[in-house]
């Protein structure tokens, strides 16, 4: 059976604060207060108000004198200098001290030593999950860590002793952070910086090798020497050549293998001249004793060329020059194709996809200009004798453009539409006919208004003595814009009717004209008044037009 001694208070509500018992410590009753009152006590207190749900929270406190009694206090003074809550915290109102030579352990009794001076030392290594703050001291020996893999900050760092493990500011220290990048570079190769990226190494230059820039991407290498310690080679323009063994008067001379020789002067006379031999070398000879060579040939005009293969001159016709630029110079100069004979003569222009050629066609004496190379197949333009100037053949044309002033503004010949076009431009056509005097209708009891409108976009016609009662409008084009303007007659009124149009004159081929709100217009009656109609063509095969009244019962100009 387990013997105690229970302290309990008689009150009904224990709230928080609330002292559930005390134990007082006094000296004997003296005369002076202080000396008889309580020194010490030790109390239980509530934590919480008590309920039936379980809530009885209490903590244990100490409490010692120092000039006044402990007890007969109102609880909301009893501080204390312990307190051992019931969660098992204990909180001390002053210090612990730890005796000199102490420690604080668990089973491991000196896991932290305090010597007399002070200085603490930890046996175990400690974890500080929310960090170290060391201000104006210093971190002396190992730091090693558990959980925490990193410092983040750390300010006047002295001196760093050798990394064991891990890595610095990732794998490889970046070039932001004064690093390279990488994790290796090529022994012996060249750096190359790549901006921010990581330094790269080129690989070890071979013998002779050397490294040029082009001003915008990475360099590149050239074979520029014949060894490291030798001479720039003739790749590059060198001469592969040691010029420091030229005497006076050596001359420098091709040997076919792409270095430079030297052909010295050491044991030549004065006047000897430099010639070339027979095998292509050149050496000094005597100045005398040259002789001329003769040149057979059976061709007049003729071109004499070197022939390498023997050493002697030819006379040859049908040059090929494949030596880049031609010039014909003189005071007058000029090429002549040709002799006067009955044969084409031509320039060819030999491309890769398309031939073109210039050339007399001796057949019909005329100049063409064509495609391919041979003359007067496919001519696309001619000029002949006379002068005159043609574009293609019959049946057979093409585009042609010509270009104004004005950007996007050009005339067009198309071939496909058969059809003159201009665009961003204007044109001006001459009444038909171009007199003073427009076109009259015929006397017939059945006239017809019969308008070629090939012929010109504009058209004035003078009716006659008798009513118009038919239309023809041949040749309109899709597009085409058309003026018509139809005096009347001087003495009598005469009527058009627009009912009856064809296209051509064969009274099968209707043309449907639209007039604008769906009503044809009536000829004005008075004698010698002018009706102006315009009309648009809407249909390919010309049986389709807009009709528009542009003016009516205009008086007569006698003046055009």
């Amino acid at each position: 059976m387990v013997h105690s001694i229970t302290l309990q208070t008689y009150d009904g509500t224990v709230t928080d604060n609330d002292i559930l018992g005390q134990i007082c410590f006094a000296a004997p009753n003296e005369e002076a207060f202080a000396a008889g009152a309580v020194t010490a006590s030790i109390f239980a207190r509530s934590e919480t108000s008590f309920d039936d749900d379980d809530n009885n929270e209490t903590e244990l406190v100490f409490a010692t004198a120092s000039g006044g009694a402990t007890g007969a206090r109102p609880a909301s003074d009893l501080t204390g200098d312990m307190t051992l809550s019931s969660a098992g915290l204990l909180t001390l109102a002053g210090n612990l001290v730890i005796p000199d030579g102490g420690n604080i352990g668990t089973t491991d009794t000196d896991a932290i030593a305090i010597a007399s001076d002070g200085v603490v030392t930890m046996n175990q290594i400690p974890v500080f999950s929310a960090g170290i703050n060391v201000s104006g001291g210093t971190i002396a020996g190992t730091i090693a860590t558990a959980t925490q893999n990193s410092i983040t900050t750390m300010t006047g760092l002295v001196t760093v002793g050798t990394i064991g493990t891990g890595v610095w500011q990732g794998t490889d220290v970046a070039v932001a952070h004064g690093g390279t990048g990488a994790s290796s570079l090529t022994d012996g190769g060249i750096l190359l910086g790549s901006g921010t990226g990581a330094i790269t190494a080129m690989s070890v230059l071979g013998d002779g090798v050397i490294v040029v820039g082009d001003n915008s991407t990475d360099p590149t290498t050239i074979t520029a020497f014949t060894a490291s310690d030798g001479v720039l080679k003739h790749e590059v323009g060198g001469l592969e050549l040691n010029i420091s063994a030229i005497a006076i008067g050596d001359v420098l001379a091709g040997t076919g293998t792409g270095a430079v020789g030297i052909v010295t002067s050491t044991g030549h006379s004065d006047g000897d001249v430099l010639t070339l031999q027979a095998d292509g070398t050149a050496d000094w000879e005597s100045a005398g004793g040259g002789s001329a060579r003769s040149v057979a040939g059976d061709t007049n005009n003729g071109i004499v060329t070197w022939v390498t293969s023997d050493n002697t001159f030819a006379v040859e016709s049908n040059l090929s020059y494949t030596g880049g630029d031609l010039l014909v110079g003189g005071s007058t100069p000029s090429v002549t194709i040709g002799d006067a004979g009955t044969e084409d003569t031509k320039l060819v222009f030999d491309g890769a996809a398309q031939d073109f050629y210039i050339g007399l066609d001796d057949t019909d004496d005329d100049l063409k200009i064509g495609l391919g190379s041979a003359v007067g197949t496919t001519p696309v333009i001619t000029m002949a004798g006379t002068g005159a100037v043609s574009v293609g053949v019959d049946d057979t044309g093409y585009d042609v453009t010509m270009y104004g002033a004005t950007a996007s503004s050009y005339l067009r010949w198309d071939e496909s539409e058969d059809r003159l076009n201009i665009f961003a431009g204007s044109f001006r056509i001459e009444q038909v006919p171009a007199s003073n005097a427009g076109t009259a209708v015929s006397d017939d009891s059945d006239a017809t208004i019969n308008i070629d409108w090939s012929r010109g976009n504009y058209h004035w016609i003078v009716l006659a003595e008798a009513n118009v009662t038919k239309i023809i409008f041949q040749n309109m084009k899709r597009g085409g814009r058309y003026i018509l303007r139809i005096e009347q007659h001087a003495s009598s009124a005469k009527t058009v009717a627009w009912t009856n149009v064809d296209s051509d004159e064969s009274n099968t081929a209707f043309t449907e004209v639209r007039w604008v709100g769906g009503t044809a217009p009536t000829m004005s009656t008075g004698t010698g008044r002018v009706d102006v109609y315009g009309f648009l063509c809407t249909r390919s095969n010309g049986r389709g037009v807009d009709g528009f009244v542009i003016a009516q019962n205009l008086a007569e100009d006698g003046t055009h």
